[in-house]
């Protein structure tokens, strides 16, 4: 395929979310025989394409790959009721003040959009996300939540949010971060959304043939800034997840089921984490607000959250597509699955 043919698509799909399949094409140009002249035709934004499209592919490498006990995950909690849920924690070996947890939950296909509301109208953070009691006095919980920037792809924002902590910390903590969703329906069948912490000083974005600019202040004094990553996968549930097994609830007839997959890592920056900590965070902290997500979520597609509702309503070019896409995704297993019975492979 011609160079400039291949620039020509790949600039469509970072037009569409289609980040991968962005970095698909643009490598086919840097493993041209002529690179140097290959390389020439690779912009600003390009590189930024196949450097987030590394960190997406290992992301969602993990979060394909059941969690293996022996290889670091342990299974902290699986909670069935109102959702069905199993959360995993792994402790970095050569730091201990690094921990990643991952979430899994089956939902319903039309719950997707108001979880993604609520997970993307960071502004209204405050309004849902608990507070919790460590012990008398000393609670944990987000103070505040604002937005620093829209940025001209859908769903992509950079965020601040600041944490109060309890003693023995003697400074809160604060991230800020930033987010973009990848859409590789047609490849993997699964839509990513990325949260990457961001670093003090000036960073740069191309929209609109420029680029344009964003300085990030240093945290104020008495607050500690941490390093945040976060992965979410999106993708059809298979029959056999672990989740599934024991479940008590009873999910809408005829509606098709998506697994939320999420890993959360954070460095704390303490010198080590106790396990007392490792079991508020994961069990009661991390548990607690996936609980309040989800319950918030429900009630946003009962119409019990005006302020999420109006987002979703205001903002279809990106909830509308999202809800489109996950449709096509159904559709062509749906197409799929109809042919291989029609084959007799069923």
């Amino acid at each position: 395929m011609h160079q400039k043919e291949l620039i020509r698509q790949a600039d469509h799909a970072i037009s569409q979310e289609q980040l991968l399949v962005a970095a698909r094409l643009l490598r086919q140009l840097s493993s041209d025989a002529q690179s140097s002249s290959s390389s020439s035709l690779l912009t600003k934004e390009h590189h930024t394409v196949l450097k987030k499209a590394t960190i997406t592919e290992n992301v969602i490498s993990t979060h394909l790959k059941p969690p293996v006990l022996d290889a670091g995950w342990k299974k902290q909690t699986e909670v069935h009721g109102n959702r069905d849920t199993i959360i995993y924690y792994k402790v970095d070996d050569d730091d201990c003040s690094k921990l990643t947890c991952r979430i899994e939950t089956p939902i319903e296909a039309s719950l997707l959009v108001p979880l993604m509301a609520v997970f993307n109208e960071s502004e209204l953070y405050e309004t849902w996300m608990p507070r919790f009691n460590v012990w008398p006095a000393a609670k944990v919980g987000v103070r505040e939540s604002k937005k620093l920037q829209d940025q001209p792809a859908r769903g992509a924002q950079v965020v601040q949010v600041t944490v109060d902590m309890p003693r023995p910390f003697i400074s809160d903590r604060e991230v800020v971060f930033e987010s973009y969703a990848v859409d590789d329906i047609d490849a993997q069948g699964l839509i990513f959304l990325k949260g990457t912490s961001l670093e003090v000083g000036d960073h740069y974005y191309h929209h609109d043939d420029k680029d344009e600019s964003l300085h990030v202040p240093p945290p104020l004094p008495g607050i500690k800034r941490l390093d945040f990553e976060c992965g979410w996968v999106i993708r059809r549930c298979p029959d056999d997840h672990p989740a599934l097994r024991k479940s008590k609830h009873k999910y809408p007839a005829k509606e098709h089921l998506l697994l939320l997959s999420l890993t959360q890592y954070v460095n704390a920056y303490v010198d080590w984490v106790p396990q007392w900590l490792i079991n508020f965070f994961t069990r009661t902290a991390l548990s607690g607000q996936w609980k309040s997500l989800l319950q918030v979520a429900t009630d946003v597609k009962e119409g019990k959250r005006p302020d999420h509702a109006e987002c979703i309503r205001n903002k279809q070019e990106l909830y509308g597509w999202v809800n489109g896409r996950i449709q096509a995704m159904f559709d062509k297993l749906d197409n799929y699955s109809d042919n291989n019975k029609e084959n007799g492979n069923a």
